[in-house]
Formats: C-alpha cells, sequence, structure tokens
C-alpha cells in the first residue's frame, strides 16, 4: 500500500557506469517538478578528486565563475571546519576533503525551485566519505547565480579522473504535494470539520482560511458579531449580529475568513456600548449589530444601526435600523421604540428573523427573534448546520441564529425582565443586562440602574459555517 502524498517524489532517471567514464549528463531534464534530488554514489579508479555538478540548459553547461557556497565539516565529528568559496566554477561535494580510490562515496544535492525564471537556485548537499582511516560529513550550501531554468546537468571530478565502473547516479523530481491525496476532506480549514453521512461542514469561530483541495459548491452561513446591550438609564437592548445564508456558492482558492467580535455593553452612566464586528468569507460579508440606546439623564446616546438595529431609550425614541449592507434578502431587522412615560420600557435589539419590541410601561421590549423556524426562507438548511454542528439555539425542533438583546424596564417602576431573541439574545434586565450567547451573533441585554450603574450586557461573537456534498 503506497503511503500518503507518496506521489510528490518521482524518479526521473539513472545512470550506472559501465565503462569508466570522466563525466554522467543528464539533459532535457523535466521542468513540471519544484524541486530536483540528485543522489551519487561514486568511486574513483585513481588519484582522488572531489565530485563536481554543473548545471546550465539546452544541452550546454555553465562553466563560468557563478558558483558558490559555504561548507561545514568534521573529521569524526570530532573538529568542525568551514570553507566559503564565492567564484567557483562548480558545486562541489566535499572541497575539504577527497573521494577514495574504490570506495562508493554517498552524495547527494538538493536543487530549489530549479525550473525558475526569476530567482538563483539554491543548493543543498550532504557528503559521507572515509579520508586516512578517519569519517568525514559534510553539508553545504551553495548558489547557482542565473535565472535560467536547469535543464542541463554534469557530475564529474574535480582532478579528471574517471569515474569508477559501477558509480550509480540517480535523478528524483519533487512535485507540490497533491491536497486531495493528504486530506481527507475537500477542504481544510475551520475550528471543526464534521459530517452529516451527506455533507461536510466546516465551522469557523476564530479567525483563519478555508481552502479547497478542489472546486467546490458550498452553502455558506455568515453571522456578524452583536451589539453591546445599553447602560442605564434604562438601556435598550444590542441589535443582533446581520446573518447572510448564500447558496450554490463555488469557491476554488483560499478564502480569508473573519469572525466578527461582540460589541461590548455600555457601563456606568452614558457611556454606550459598542457594535458588533463585521464577519467575512473571502467577499461575502455580514454587519456587525447595533449598540442599544443609552441616557445619563442629561447626553443621551440614540440607538445605532447595524446589521440588525439597537433598541431604542425612552429619551432617544428612534431606533436604530437593520440591514446595514443594504442586502437581499435583509441581513437583519430594526431595534424597537421605546415607551415615553410612567414606568418606562426600552425597545428590544432587532434579530436577524424580525425586528425588536417595543418597551411598554411595565417591561422592556423582548429583542427580535433571531433567523431560523419556518418563518425563514432556508430555514431546512439552518437546522441541518445547526444539528450537525451543534451550533445556534434549539427551540421548538427548530434552530435560531443572531437574535437581539432584551430592552431594559425601570425597575423603581415596577419592571421586570425582558427576554432575548431566539438565537442567544441577553436578557433586558432592572439591573446588569444579561450577555448575549458566543458564536450566535445575539445582541446584548440592556440595564437599568436600580442597584447601581450597571452596565449592559455584551454580544454574542460572529459564526461561519461551509457545507458541501462529502
Amino acid at each position: 500500500m503506497s503511503s500518503i502524498g507518496s506521489s510528490t517524489y518521482n524518479f526521473i532517471a539513472t545512470q550506472t557506469v559501465g565503462t569508466a567514464t570522466p563525466s554522467i549528463t543528464f539533459n532535457n531534464i523535466p521542468q513540471n517538478y519544484t524541486d530536483l534530488v540528485l543522489v551519487i554514489h561514486m568511486a574513483v579508479a585513481s588519484n582522488p578528486g572531489f565530485c563536481t555538478v554543473q548545471v546550465g540548459n539546452n544541452g550546454f553547461v555553465d562553466i563560468g565563475a557563478n558558483y558558490s557556497g559555504v561548507t561545514m565539516g568534521g573529521i569524526n565529528t570530532s573538529a568542525v571546519t568551514s570553507y566559503h568559496n564565492a567564484s567557483g566554477t562548480y558545486f562541489n561535494s566535499n572541497p575539504n576533503n577527497q573521494l577514495n580510490t574504490g570506495y562508493n562515496t554517498p552524495i547527494t544535492f538538493h536543487f530549489m525551485n530549479y525550473a525558475s525564471t526569476n530567482m538563483y537556485k539554491t543548493v543543498l548537499s550532504r557528503t559521507s566519505t572515509i579520508q586516512n582511516n578517519s569519517s568525514e560529513v559534510n553539508a553545504q550550501a551553495q548558489l547557482w547565480r542565473s535565472y535560467n531554468p536547469i535543464t542541463t546537468m554534469k557530475i564529474a571530478v574535480s582532478s579528471g579522473v574517471n569515474i569508477n565502473v559501477g558509480s550509480t547516479v540517480t535523478l528524483y523530481g519533487i512535485k507540490a504535494a497533491d491536497i486531495a491525496s493528504i486530506i481527507p476532506t475537500k477542504a481544510i480549514g475551520g475550528d471543526l470539520i464534521t459530517s452529516d453521512g451527506t455533507y461536510t461542514y466546516h465551522v469557523f469561530k476564530s479567525t483563519g482560511n478555508f481552502i479547497p483541495a478542489q472546486a467546490l459548491t458550498a452553502d455558506i452561513l455568515v453571522v456578524a458579531g452583536g451589539g453591546g446591550g445599553g447602560p442605564t438609564y434604562v438601556g435598550g437592548g444590542g441589535g443582533a449580529g446581520g446573518l447572510r445564508l448564500l447558496t450554490s456558492q463555488s469557491f476554488s482558492t483560499s478564502q480569508t475568513v473573519t469572525i466578527g467580535a461582540g460589541g461590548t455593553g455600555g457601563s456606568g452612566y452614558g457611556n454606550q456600548g459598542t457594535n458588533g464586528g463585521t464577519s467575512s468569507l473571502g467577499s461575502i460579508s455580514a454587519s456587525g449589530g447595533g449598540a442599544g440606546s443609552t441616557n445619563d439623564g442629561t447626553n443621551p446616546k440614540a440607538a445605532a444601526s447595524g446589521g440588525s438595529g439597537g433598541g431604542a431609550n425612552y429619551t432617544t425614541l428612534t431606533a436604530g435600523s437593520g440591514n446595514a449592507g443594504s442586502y437581499s434578502p435583509v441581513e437583519g431587522y430594526a431595534g424597537g421604540t421605546a415607551f415615553n412615560g410612567g414606568a418606562y420600557g426600552s425597545g428590544g435589539g432587532g434579530g436577524a428573523g424580525g425586528a425588536g419590541n417595543a418597551g411598554t410601561t411595565s417591561i422592556g421590549g423582548a429583542g427580535g427573534v433571531g433567523a431560523g423556524g419556518t418563518g425563514y426562507t432556508n430555514y431546512a438548511i439552518l437546522n441541518a448546520m445547526g444539528a450537525a454542528t451543534s451550533t445556534g439555539v434549539l427551540s421548538s425542533g427548530n434552530y435560531y441564529y443572531a437574535g437581539g438583546g432584551g430592552g431594559a424596564s425601570y425597575g423603581a417602576g415596577g419592571g421586570s425582565t425582558s427576554s432575548g431573541g431566539l438565537g442567544g439574545g441577553g436578557t433586558g434586565s432592572t439591573g446588569q443586562g444579561g450577555n448575549a450567547t458566543s458564536n450566535t451573533g445575539g445582541g446584548g441585554g440592556g440595564s437599568e440602574r436600580a442597584s447601581g450603574a450597571l452596565a449592559g450586557g455584551n454580544g454574542g461573537s460572529g459564526l461561519i459555517v461551509v457545507r458541501y456534498l462529502s
């Protein structure tokens, strides 16, 4: 049974010396490999020298002073010596040592990027030999200072003596790895790769790369980070991150994957939270959710727009709008409005499946529902992704993503907590706002000051899921 990736190391040609000869030449070396490896077992009949290799193209070798290199070696490894040659006329195997009469010396040369036309050629060589009953090992880094590709190669001995009968020289080509032969799936990348028997799923919860090993047609779920909930007084819910589900997308090259961070909940009086971060796979992106509104009594801050909009506050009655990327279908919806009067409640943040709910006299508005359920187009794909990857929020047999954060309630007026939208939205509160669920794109819940200057909840980080037929 062949090992994985064994096809990358390929035999090109070999020559065995039947009659003593001064040199061995390879011509018409194929140009479809990345590197070459030359393996030599050389013996000489008399007057020892060291092995030399000259390279060139179109049947001619370069005999000019265009070869340079550095050698490191030592006898019995007890002492290491070095040697530098800046203007040689060939590559050599062991300039500090010599071949020995009757001894078959093993030598290897590794030619990197030999077919390139825009760089000098780097060569690594290694030799092990016997001299004066002592073993010596040499390693060299060498350079052919030419932009020409190597199509011709000549092997000889520095002293001009013949290469002895029985010596062998073999040339191998090294190809770039066949990714499909060494990767168990059709692509790599992600924090999780799993399968349901029909589709393979790549789950990205952190930034990385999606790298196809072949041309693929895939369904893509992109969820951005949710917005932070608003803080005291009576903060609005954070908007969910934008969500986009695209089917039958074609990929054949590596795609950069960015996962948007959840926005930070606002803290203290009047310090509004931040929007969620954008998530993207290549050119496909979704917008971060908008932060919830806030008010410190004198300096109100309106709800922010985003993939889904933040919920409104009783002093800034306009909610943030959704679908910041102007996509069709929309990536998210607007936040909810606030109740203005009495025991007021702030609006919930918008979700990827519906707008945030309005606040009432007794409670903040619930966060907008996330994408999922039978009311959402392609919900069957979301359900399959959720079930196979254990992502999203399962409710009544359906998986939801990117729910809005709940709006805060005025606790002194008898308010109570409000729920986050299905899909990971944080709860709105009469105290500390609830954090959204990580990697759902949910919006953070709004907070109120019943127990002091408390913070809004943090938005949930984003998510990307790629699936294709296994």
